[in-house]
């Protein structure tokens, strides 16, 4: 390791490991190093993934960039350690492998599909970001995220987002792990007052692949879509439905028109809906295993509804559905009389305490 110095940022690239989502092979990490000699490496940010025999290689980062009170059609930023940018307007703003620095205070007006994104981030403050505008025909966001790894995301306004034609979305505020051909988890990522605004035909707030962390005070304008987080909190409200795939170890506080629960493995849920609609099959709540994801539950288990309340009166509505699960337990779940049903359960798979 007598090649690195003090304050390089170095890439590890995985050979043997199996730390991503779904047991993936194929990642990479970047951290800085804090000393080196012939023996030993140094980190000043502890590796987050695990590697077994990976592949170590400079990263060539350029430090401390600072852009301040600019106008830009198209900002790119790529490979930064400390960077600054405050204050600037945009129509676009794309961001790579940016590393231990602040963006904030920004607005961007856009006509592409994705109108800011940030890519494999690293214990970067981003906040108070308004962005509008993004359209297209393929999946992409107002505010898209890859792969973050230790960031605070406080305060993102997305607004007049959508698709100009097909079916594939484009959302509000979105975070995912797979960037081709890297499966990258997220990592103790804390977001925080997100706000987005009614869509043409994408989701408001879509997190997929997050390990660690939590998403607090936050508002979809749109269907939302919670998925294959780990060791999460997540607390927000949704204008429509919000869909929860494969969480383990997580709990949830969601107000929704309806919530959908496939794949659960020890998740602490506290509902409060409204109604429901054929995306549900007119149920507020249901829950069950999954077949479907970068990783399948045929058999959902460990699941407490604390504290529910569903608030609808539409007669053809059922407050909780259950079907492939093992242990649920209910503390709290209040309803109002004249729905089909307040608690029904298919009889597949069901076993456990229930």
């Amino acid at each position: 390791f007598s090649s690195f110095t003090e304050g390089d940022v170095v890439r590890f690239e995985n050979m043997t490991g199996t730390d991503s989502v779904n047991a993936g092979t194929v990642y990479f990490e970047h951290s800085r190093v804090k000393s080196a000699n012939a023996t030993q490496l140094v980190l000043v940010d502890p590796l987050s993934t695990s590697f077994g025999n990976p592949f170590i290689t400079p990263a060539a980062f350029i430090n401390k960039v600072n852009i301040i009170n600019a106008n830009f059609g198209v900002l790119q930023l790529r490979a930064i350690t400390s960077p600054q940018v405050e204050g600037c307007r945009f129509n676009r703003s794309i961001n790579d492998y940016l590393y231990a620095g602040t963006f904030g205070n920004c607005i961007i007006s856009a006509s592409t599909p994705n109108a800011i994104n940030f890519t494999y981030p690293r214990r970067m403050t981003i906040d108070n970001i308004v962005t509008s505008g993004a359209t297209g025909t393929t999946d992409n966001a107002a505010y898209k995220m890859m792969s973050p790894v230790e960031c605070t995301i406080d305060g993102v306004v997305a607004t007049d987002y959508g698709i100009s034609s097909g079916s594939q979305s484009i959302n509000g505020f979105y975070i995912d792990f797979l960037f081709t051909p890297y499966y990258n988890w997220g990592r103790n990522i804390q977001i925080s007052n997100i706000n987005t605004g009614k869509d043409r035909g994408g989701l408001g707030i879509w997190l997929d692949g997050i390990k660690g962390g939590s998403i607090t005070g936050s508002h979809g304008g749109a269907d939302s879509r919670l998925y294959e987080l780990v060791d999460f909190t997540a607390d927000l409200t949704c204008d429509y439905g919000v869909f929860i795939r494969n969480p383990i170890r997580a709990s949830v506080r969601a107000s929704a028109n309806f919530i959908q629960i496939t794949g659960p493995q020890f998740l602490d849920l506290y509902p409060t809906t409204r109604k429901a609609d054929d995306k549900n099959a007119g149920r507020c709540i249901s829950i069950g295993g999954s077949s479907t994801g970068p990783w399948t539950v045929p058999i959902g288990n460990n699941v407490r509804i604390i504290d529910g309340v569903n608030y609808s009166s539409v007669a053809t509505d059922t407050t909780l559905y259950f079907q492939n699960i093992s242990n649920l337990e209910i503390d709290g779940l209040t309803d109002f009389s004249g729905l089909t049903y307040s608690v029904n359960s298919s009889t597949s798979n069901v076993s456990g305490r229930i």
